[in-house]
């Protein structure tokens, strides 16, 4: 009976123990899946504002473009010649 007793009690310790070193493994897990996703959300936003500060760059570009192919009237005495001329 004694023999008995001490083998459920042994087999309770050691599967309380692995119990708890699992939980504490799995909890070290989460802590570090956090921590990745928390990198992951600070790249995308990173990307996110990469793109935005390209799409501005587009549109300056295009704006100076656009405001270098604009023919400007020149006013002096030699083109005022070849426009009447």
């Amino acid at each position: 009976m004694k023999r008995r007793l001490l083998n459920h009690i042994t087999a309770f310790s050691v599967s309380f123990i692995l119990m708890a070193a699992l939980c504490f493994f799995l909890i070290e897990r989460f802590d570090t899946s956090i921590g990745y996703s928390k990198s992951g959300h600070h790249t995308y936003s990173t990307i996110s504002k990469l793109f935005k500060i390209e799409g501005a760059m587009k549109d300056l570009d295009r704006g100076e473009r656009g405001y270098l192919l604009r023919e400007i009237p020149c006013t002096c005495v030699f083109c005022t010649i070849q426009w009447i001329a």
